[in-house]
């Protein structure tokens, strides 16, 4: 929270140490405007835990990871970070540079390991645990319309992202049946 430089996971600013979940620096925020993040964890890692698939049952299916990972190819990252990779079928599909993951469930991260070499991390969009201008290219699918907070999530990838850099993300929209059908997009 306080964005001090972390060494070995413990930070000089606040005087806390981050713990590590099976490996993967657990590095969510002590904020309390952030107390929920614990309990939409802990429904995340339910559905992770017991379920496969569960991007495509989202309609994230094989051919649109493969049209959306093309349309990222059109961006140059030498250091990209996704955010929510859920179950790692995007990260796994690009190509090119270092890549970083985070997403608050660590159910999630665990299949994602199995599917992509990645560095992992347990964090909040709204607390992104890296420096300023860290990334070319920051990625968000169908994980926009769950942020706690929009604006500061915004600000913060604003943050990490390099002068020039891109943020891509994909939001579900709910329309109506006449909206559909009429063609209106919001």
């Amino acid at each position: 929270d306080c964005k001090a430089p972390l060494q070995q996971f413990f930070c000089e600013g606040c005087r806390y140490e981050f713990p590590r979940v099976d490996g993967v620096p657990r590095l969510l925020s002590r904020d309390p405007r952030f107390t929920r993040t614990e309990s939409i964890a802990g429904a995340y890692d339910s559905i992770y835990a017991v379920q496969n698939g569960v991007w495509e049952s989202q309609g994230r299916t094989p051919e649109f990871i493969r049209f959306f990972s093309g349309f990222l190819d059109q961006f140059r990252s030498s250091r990209s970070l996704e955010i929510g990779c859920g179950e790692g079928f995007l990260l796994a599909s690009r190509e090119n540079g270092e890549k970083f993951a985070v997403d608050l469930s660590i159910e999630a991260i665990r299949q994602a390991r199995s599917r992509a070499e990645a560095d992992f991390s347990l964090a909040l969009a709204e607390r992104l645990p890296f420096p300023a201008d860290s990334f070319d290219l920051v990625t968000s699918v169908g994980v926009m319309e769950h942020f706690l907070d929009t604006a500061e999530a915004l600000r913060e990838i604003r943050r990490i992202l390099k002068p020039g850099g891109h943020y891509v993300s994909l939001t579900h929209v709910d329309l109506t049946r006449c909206e559909r059908s009429a063609g209106i997009m919001p």
